[in-house]
């Protein structure tokens, strides 16, 4: 009994001092990279910039940290080619989840989480009408940002060609 004591702490041990992991690129957590890998932190900076002017007018330009989150979860949402055909299908016309998956050519169940993502983004919206949800692109910026990022795609597909 001992020894099986001595393991679990052992376990215990080794797990507190691993690096720490995130799953999701979801967090605020400086760093993150996704697929459960260590989380670096940030450079250290410079006690002095080397040219405080440029400093002053790039620190400007950079994003709010609500605009990091709404970015970071719009990219996420873009880097699935399946959530782009999506976007895609239902740039024409409000569609039911088992028609996009047919349009897409994946299960329902995978449609689903697919279009879970993009309604936790507010890129779609969904109606239901008795045993029928149906999907459709939501007017919100990030459903335009969804398909600039398609249509940007398109046209590098197309150059080439």
């Amino acid at each position: 009994m001992r020894t099986r004591s001595r393991n679990r702490q052992h376990r215990r041990d080794a797990i507190q001092h691993r690096p720490i992991t995130c799953a999701r690129f979801r967090g605020s957590e400086s760093g993150c990279t996704l697929a459960r890998r260590s989380v670096i932190p940030p450079a250290v900076p410079r006690s002095r910039p080397l040219d405080p002017d440029a400093v002053r007018a790039a620190q400007g330009r950079l994003l709010p940290p609500t605009a990091e989150t709404n970015a970071r979860e719009v990219l996420v949402a873009a880097s699935d080619l399946n959530r782009l055909q999506i976007v895609r299908a239902l740039a024409s016309s409000p569609l039911a989840a088992g028609d996009v998956a047919h349009l897409i050519g994946r299960s329902r169940a995978a449609t689903s989480q697919h279009l879970a993502v993009l309604r936790g983004v507010g890129a779609v919206t969904s109606t239901r009408s008795g045993n029928v949800v149906r999907y459709r692109l939501a007017d919100a910026q990030n459903a335009r940002i969804l398909i600039a990022i398609a249509h940007s795609l398109d046209a590098a597909d197309a150059r080439n060609r």
